[in-house]
Formats: C-alpha cells, structure tokens, sequence
C-alpha cells in the first residue's frame, strides 16, 4: 500500500466546529509540517485532487463532497439514518489506516468519532464538541478567529494522540469513564472560614480574576493514583481561580505539613467528620462529585445565576457523570485519556499535570464565552436586540452584528428569523428555534423555496436552519417571503 500523506489541507474560515478542528488536528499528528489555511471558498487556483491537497469540511459547492458533508449526507447506518458522516470521519476513514490497525479504526469511530460527526451533522448536543466550540472568540471580543482556531487545535491534538495510544494498547477507550471503588468525591477544607457556603451570597465580581476577589487555600492535596475527570476539573477550576495554588499527590494527610490552609478531595482524610458539609450541597439533578461542590462554593463568585446555571448543565453534570461509558460522554474521555497515558508510561505523574494544564484551557476560554454575556455585556446585547425586536417586520430580525440573541429571541413567539453578518462573507438568516434545548426551527429553511425568491443564495444547510445570502438586503427579501408563504399555509 502506497501511503500518501496530505501536505496541504484547505478548512472554512469564520466560526469554527469541533470537525474542521479535529481534522487539522489528526492531519498535523499524521505530517508535522502540513500547511493550513481557513478560506471563504475553494477556487481552481488552489489545485484541491483531494490526495495531496485537501479540501474538507467545505468545497460541496464546487463539487468537493469527498471531505465535505454539507451537499450529500453518507450515514454509517444507512438503514435508519443513523450516525452521519462529517468531515472529520469522512478524512479518518480515509487516512487512519496510518495511525491504528483496520480494526482499532473501527473501534475508535465507533466509540469516539461518530458521536462527534453526529453533533457536527445533526446539532445533537455532544459535551467535547461543546467544549471545541467554546474557544471561538466571544462577539464582542478583539481576537483573531484564526488565532483561536489553531488554540483549539492545540488543545485537541494532544488529546486525540493519547487516544491513539490508549487504543492500541487496549484495542478500546469505552472504559475510560470507569472510576475506582470508594473514592470519597467530597472534597474537604481544613480551614473552617473556606467552608462557608457562599451560594447565598449572590454576588459576583467580573473581573474576579485580575482583583484576586476569591480566596481560596493555598493547597490542595489529592490522591495518589491515576484521577478522574472529575478530579482533573476540579483541579483545574482552583488554578484558575487561583494560579499560584499547588497541589501534592499523597496517600493520606497524616504526616504531611498541614500548618498551612489546604483544601484535599479523594482522600480519605482522617482529621474531619466530612458529612457537615453534606448538608449543603444545593445542586438539583447533578452527581455529587467534587466538581460539582466547589462549582457551587465559587461559581457565584465568578457568574451570574443565568451563566452559573449554564455551566452546571454544559459542563458540570458532564464532567460529574462518573460513568460516561452510558452516556458516550465524549469530554470525560477525553480527560481521561490523559491520566490513562500514566498507566501506560509507567506511573509517569507528568500525565496529570498536562491535564490539569489543557483543562485550564479549557476553563479560560469557556469562562471568557461566559463573561461576554453577563453584567454590561448583557446589558448591550439587550438593548441592541430590544431595537431589533422593536422594527421586526413579518417574524425577521435583523442584528448588524454577530451576537448571542437566542434566549432572548426565542422569548418572542413572533419571532421567525434573524439576519445577521456572516463572519465568512455575505449575511446569514438563521432560523428561530422552538427552544433552547430543541434546534427545530418554527419555519425550515428549504433551498428550493429559497431559490425562487432571488439569486442572492450562497448556502443552505442540509437541516434546514441556516442559509448564507450574498447581501443583507436579499437575505431580508428571502426570509420575509418565507415567513409570509409559511404563513399563509
């Protein structure tokens, strides 16, 4: 077998997803030095054969559908329509062959990829995916695109190349959200002061981190043993809280220097009674772990209630699902992965400081999506969609620029579409959905209908919910006449 490896990779620019990150993320495991660039289109000039130099997760519209999903739809179960291919495993159907065994491949679509290309596809919430499209910049933010692009990427490749080892190893990663028996989940303050419960106190600072706002010890002791997902997060959260805390792994406190003020969690810690602090843990729905406690001992430090929330349900419950092997949480796996490398390295502790480090990545650019949408932020976003809302015209809503408006709109039942620049040329109509956890719009965006109403169409989305149109005058004509036609049915 002859192995050709691609020099050159051509993705969409604008907002990115978790599948044009992941694709550039194995591309660059498979050659180092592959060239990358995000464009609008793909033109003649770029000489795209799809061997040496790819197009992928774009190019349908100039007949590019070997790595793009956006035309034609391929289903692994073609039967049911079940598991749709995306770019990324369409382009690892293709090359993992170079990285795993025929069979490994297999086991690691399965397990990982196709969950991951069904949420690029479908919309079906994944938490990774989530996690991925969380370091897009914030709307009102000065960031490059493009630089947080390649941060993502940065954060992903390590992960999908522990994955890769793991599976080789194992022939499978479905027991990586597996958890040892009787490991204590609530964590513990050994200075009374840290262990008041601040939820009552609704308060929170904006700028929490730059004013060192929040005290917390200035230890944390944790177990020695390959940790959880839930651990790793914790962790996580503490450092960025606070950087300059560090944490020790031990076997127990006893006998460690404990003069100074420490915080310890899956330990059994034989200086304390820990069913007091039982009594206030106030999070409705979610598994008691140590993520989930100091989530809310510090979250309404940091948030406002609506984003305090928001996290629990985005990321909390996730991370506190202790067997994600039921739910295909794909976040946990990937956590875990970088704990399971220490088994594989022999014990190498280096592992879980490279998690703790990519979580706090992590954390830093979902909490940064987070503070755009709070305090004076909110306030913005509000008065610009209150305007918008005021001089709707047939359900259309038009925003002169990109911002977070589904809550706010879908509080309108009047509410159809709203136009809105697109960050990769030409303007957007995006249709209202019927809820913030359902992505079915009120009125689908067919491209048939679409078509007749001017030439002004760029895109449609296969799921009817999104349409690109060359200028904000025709995507208002466009969706204005789909929201009367609609009507009138």
């Amino acid at each position: 077998m002859t192995k050709i490896i691609p020099s050159k990779v051509y993705v969409h620019n604008g907002p990115f997803h978790s599948d044009d990150v992941l694709v550039v993320s194995f591309l660059q495991i498979l050659n180092p030095n592959l060239k990358i660039e995000r464009v609008s289109e793909i033109t003649k000039e770029m000489n795209v054969d799809n061997i040496h130099i790819l197009a992928a997760d774009i190019g349908a519209k100039q007949g590019l559908n070997k790595f793009d999903h956006h035309a034609e739809q391929e289903y692994r179960n073609p039967t049911n329509n079940e598991y749709p291919y995306a770019a990324f495993g369409k382009i690892f159907r293709e090359y993992g062959q170079y990285t795993l065994t025929k069979n490994q491949c297999e086991i690691f679509d399965d397990e990982f990829i196709k969950y991951l290309d069904d949420s690029d596809s479908t919309g079906t919430y994944n938490s990774f995916a989530k996690s991925i499209y969380a370091f897009n910049p914030p709307w009102n933010s000065k960031l490059s695109v493009d630089d947080c692009f390649y941060q993502a990427v940065k954060f992903v490749k390590p992960i999908l190349e522990n994955l890769f080892e793991i599976i080789k190893k194992k022939n499978t990663i479905d027991y990586l959200g597996q958890i040892p028996e009787n490991i204590n989940f609530v964590p513990y303050w050994n200075n009374k002061k840290f262990r008041t419960n601040t939820i009552i106190n609704n308060k929170y600072d904006e700028n929490w981190l730059e004013n060192k706002s929040i005290e917390t010890p200035s230890k944390i002791f944790v177990r020695k043993d390959n940790l959880t997902a839930d651990e790793i997060m914790s962790l996580a959260l503490l450092k960025t809280i606070n950087p300059n805390i560090v944490f020790e792994q031990v076997d127990e406190i006893i006998g460690k220097d404990t003069t100074q003020d420490y915080i310890s969690f899956g330990l059994v810690d034989k200086t304390f009674n820990r069913s007091s602090f039982l009594e206030n843990i106030l999070l409705p729905d979610t598994t008691l772990s140590t993520f989930s406690i100091l989530w809310q001992k510090y979250g309404l430090m940091m948030f406002d209630e609506k984003q305090y929330t928001n996290f629990i349900n985005e990321t909390v419950k996730d991370v506190s699902d202790l067997d994600s092997k039921k739910t295909k949480n794909t976040l946990t796996l990937a956590i875990n992965s970088y704990c399971i490398m220490n088994d594989i390295n022999n014990n190498d502790f280096t592992g879980v400081q490279k998690a703790v480090q990519s979580m706090q990545t992590l954390l830093n650019a979902k909490f940064n999506y987070m503070k755009a949408s709070q305090g004076k932020a909110l306030e913005e976003i509000n008065t610009i969609i209150n305007n918008a809302l005021n001089k709707m015209e047939y359900g259309v809503i038009v925003l002169d620029k990109c911002i977070p408006w589904k809550e706010r709109v879908i509080e309108n039942t009047k509410a159809k579409f709203v136009i809105f620049p697109s960050l990769r040329g030409g303007w957007c109509i995006q249709g209202v959905p019927i809820s913030i956890t359902d992505r079915t719009t009120r009125i689908p965006l067919i491209e048939e209908d679409l078509k007749k109403c001017n030439n002004g169409l760029i895109f449609c989305h296969k799921q009817k919910w999104l349409a690109t149109v060359d200028n904000k005058e025709n995507a208002i004509a466009m969706a204005q006449e789909i929201s009367k036609n609609f009507s009138r049915k």
